[in-house]
C-alpha cells in the first residue's frame, strides 16, 4: 500500500511541479527569496528515477488499472469512482485491489529489467 501510494504521489506530482515551478518563479524573483539548501544530487537523481520507474509502470498498465489509481490517490471515494468509470460501487474494491497488485508487478518487473 505504502509503495503504491509512494509511486502515484510521484506520478502525479511530477507535471504539476514543472507548471507550478515554471510560472512561480522567475530569475528576479528567486535571487529575491530565501530558500532552504539544494538537495544533494544523488537525492534527485533518485527521486527521478523513481519517477521514471512509476510512469513505465503505469505506461504498461490498461487504462482503466490506471484510472482507478489514479482516482484513488486524488482521494476519491468508491461511489465517485465507480461514478467516474461506469462501473458498480461494489466492484471497486475487487477492481482496486487487482490495480494495486498489477501496478506491484509491473513496478517490479521494471526493476528486475535493470
Amino acid at each position: 500500500q505504502w509503495l503504491i501510494s509512494v509511486a502515484l504521489n510521484l506520478f502525479r506530482n511530477a507535471a504539476s511541479t514543472r507548471s507550478r515551478r515554471g510560472r512561480l518563479l522567475t530569475v528576479a524573483r528567486g535571487e529575491a527569496m530565501h530558500s532552504d539548501a539544494a538537495p544533494p544530487p544523488d537525492h534527485l537523481v533518485t527521486q527521478e528515477e523513481s519517477r521514471q520507474r512509476v510512469r513505465q509502470a503505469m505506461d504498461r498498465m490498461p487504462e482503466r488499472e490506471q484510472r482507478l489509481l489514479m482516482l484513488l490517490a486524488e482521494g476519491y471515494t468508491y461511489r465517485e469512482i465507480a461514478g467516474a468509470l461506469g462501473i458498480h460501487e461494489a466492484s471497486v474494491g475487487t477492481l482496486l485491489a487487482r490495480a494495486k497488485r498489477l501496478f506491484r508487478e509491473t513496478y517490479g518487473d521494471d526493476a528486475h529489467a535493470r
